[in-house]
């Protein structure tokens, strides 16, 4: 069996008191039919990004300007200037995970995967490796995926192969792997 956990944690400021960050956390589970518990978790996760913000149509600039907005700064100093940087120490945003019942592949039982997110420090490619052993789960179970399925481009860059691009499908993410990472972006990338 597969469970959709969305954690979020968001900060509050009420007229006259200090700002206070909530911890959110809902389960979601269908037996007969996973990807309905799936789509259940990304409404939810989607409901959180429209009620931070005023960018109805942005969800990911409504947690990005959220989570700028209540962290606390720091100082980085830089070639003799100081500049005053938010640093997101409170862990504010909204995640998805999947857990399983069993070990699956390099899935262990009873742990968190991140499916989608805003951890600061995450690594693309544990999204991508997390995803495909979320579909790959699905299809040893027979789980129906019911056509929610995307197909996802992204540059392995751990790769021992050069540009190491790949194309893969994936149960629905609306997170874009190639425009937030591809050989192009990447310093002193030359096109051959």
């Amino acid at each position: 069996m597969i469970t959709y956990i969305v954690k979020a944690r968001l900060a509050v400021k009420l007229e006259s008191g200090p700002i206070e960050v909530k911890e959110f956390k809902h389960t979601f589970e269908n037996f007969e039919d996973p990807v309905s518990a799936r789509k259940e978790a990304f409404s939810r996760y989607m409901s959180y990004l429209d009620i931070i913000g005023e960018h109805k149509g942005d969800p990911d600039r409504n947690l990005s300007e959220h989570i700028s907005k209540f962290s606390r700064r720091t100082t980085l100093k830089l070639r003799g200037r100081e500049f005053k940087v938010p640093v997101n120490y409170d862990q504010i945003g909204v995640n998805i995970y999947f857990i399983v019942d069993e070990d699956f592949q390099q899935i262990q039982k009873e742990q968190e995967y991140l499916i989608i997110g805003d951890k600061e420090e995450r690594n693309y490619l544990t999204l991508v490796e997390n995803l495909t052993a979320e579909i790959a789960y699905y299809k040893e179970k027979n789980y129906s995926n019911g056509g929610w399925t995307t197909e996802i481009k992204y540059w392995n860059y751990e790769s021992d192969k050069e540009n190491d691009i790949i194309l893969t499908t994936v149960l629905f993410t609306p997170f874009n792997f190639w425009e937030n990472w591809n050989p192009d972006l990447a310093e002193g990338y030359v096109d051959k």
